[in-house]
């Protein structure tokens, strides 16, 4: 059912609320304007709102003031600010068009007047990754001193609910990931009512925030059409050694705009997985994957990936890559020193405190006195080459991680499979490149590069101070 509230407030002495960041002029003379705006539409998959629910409402070419209007459940009413200055009819004289925008998110969050849009940010000062609601270029009428419009908010497109039962109370140790679906999050909107959203690749990790009784992750569907799913939820508990993994699959078709239920963390059809087991101490806080990032064995493979993208692929080359400097969207070319988590593919996979390794930390292994290293021909009678490298720390020693010869994938062709290694790291290199661990049975060094376009493997290292 659809709840419709009548909202009206003078503007004189109403609280400023806005948190600038460059000085505001004085807000110019005139008579205070009234705003008779009705709010009608659905919370999320809810149909009430709830106590301190927040709604924005900014108005086309006014570039430093805003309403923020937020419900009180006593009372069933909404409680109006202005922000940046009160509302005069001078605002209104020269106006281009008579539209407003409205927008809803989930979490409390500040308002920054940016040089050229409103910015919408959570406690951090980031863009909220997670669900919205929105209705842009609104008409609305101005009798005399009064504004008057109606809103229906609405739900982003291809945007789905996951409601995990549960866990709110520690749903900030909590996220969520699954390759088929893209956080998005409603970064700002200009003062001509256009939203600006930021999107992250498929796969990245979704964030959430609770309700009463779990807590709701959010994101757009790459494929709305796709009929098989697979989540990765990672907890990070208070103390690292207890830190999970749950997967799950769904064979069936997700919808846009719902909802969807899922079982405690654990339970049902969660496969649980310790992060403790996944890694090997191989000396004091350097504690490695034992397998390459998506294999089931030590001496297989697993998934090639370009520097940076999440997602493996069929062909690896300039022209595909996703961080093309020639391209829409040359990052990482610009002074970055190392790979955001956002962009980190162990980290996307495994959560938690899993993520890439640092040149620092593989110059840590080839120290000679940390860890022999031997090279194998027939691992374990595989038929896989590549090294095996033991510790050789008081406490560690003969702890062991096997790093198979995986060559490299160039276009759509594998090179040098079982006499070369390539792994990335996450250390950002001059000239397009990242730098990586490179070996073959007579080598192995930092090399001083690769082209990020090329795929290699992964081997995930676990930080606790992630």
């Amino acid at each position: 059912m659809k709840k419709t509230f009548l909202l009206i407030c003078l503007a004189a002495g109403l609280l400023s609320c806005t948190k600038e960041m460059t000085p505001q002029e004085e807000a110019p003379a005139g008579v205070p304007m009234t705003f008779e705006i009705s709010v009608a539409g659905t919370k999320a998959a809810k149909t009430d709102w709830e106590n301190g629910d927040e709604v924005y409402v900014f108005l086309s070419g006014i570039d430093n003031k805003y309403l923020k209007l937020s419900y009180d459940i006593a009372t069933q009413t909404w409680e109006v600010s202005e922000c940046g200055g009160s509302f005069t009819s001078t605002d209104f004289e020269t106006m281009f068009e008579n539209t407003l925008t409205a927008v809803y998110n989930p979490r409390i969050c500040d308002i920054v007047i940016e040089d050229d849009y409103f910015a919408i940010l959570d406690e951090k000062m980031k863009p909220i990754f997670n669900y919205y609601l929105a209705q842009t270029r609104v008409p609305f009428t101005v009798d005399g001193t009064t504004v008057e419009a109606s809103i229906t908010l609405e739900k982003p497109e291809n945007f789905v609910q996951f409601h995990i039962a549960d866990i709110e109370d520690a749903v900030n140790n909590y996220t969520l990931a699954s390759p088929q679906v893209r956080p998005v999050a409603l970064k700002g909107v200009r003062p001509d009512g256009t939203l600006l959203t930021e999107i992250q690749q498929a796969g990245a990790r979704l964030s959430g925030f609770a309700d009463e009784d779990g807590a709701i992750f959010a994101g757009r569907l790459v494929n709305p059409d796709a009929t098989a799913y697979a989540f990765s939820l990672s907890y990070k508990d208070p103390t690292p050694a207890n830190d999970k993994i749950y997967t799950l699959e769904r064979n069936s078709k997700l919808t846009a705009g719902k909802r969807y239920n899922f079982p405690v963390p654990g339970e049902g059809k969660w496969t649980t997985t310790l992060a403790s087991d996944l890694y090997v101490e191989m000396g004091p806080e350097n504690k490695w994957a034992k397998c390459n990032l998506d294999a089931a064995a030590p001496h297989l493979s697993g998934a090639y990936y370009a520097w940076g993208e999440l997602q493996p692929k069929s062909r690896y080359a300039d022209g595909n890559y996703l961080f093309d400097p020639a391209g829409s969207n040359p990052k990482y070319y610009d002074g970055e020193a190392t790979l955001e988590k956002i962009d980190d593919a162990a980290y996307a996979a495994l959560g938690g405190r899993f993520r890439m390794p640092t040149n620092w930390e593989f110059m840590r292994l080839l120290d000679p006195s940390n860890c022999s290293w031997t090279w194998e021909t027939d691992y374990n009678g595989t038929g896989v080459s590549g090294w095996l490298v033991t510790s050789i720390q008081r406490g560690y020693s003969d702890n062991k991680i096997f790093f198979p010869a995986a060559g490299y994938q160039k276009d759509n062709t594998r090179i040098d499979y079982n006499s070369f290694g390539g792994y990335w790291t996450s250390t950002v290199l001059d000239s397009g490149k990242a730098d990586c661990l490179t070996f073959t049975q007579g080598t192995k060094t930092m090399n001083g590069g690769i082209n990020r376009a090329y795929g290699l493997v992964i081997r995930p290292i676990y930080d606790p101070f992630l």
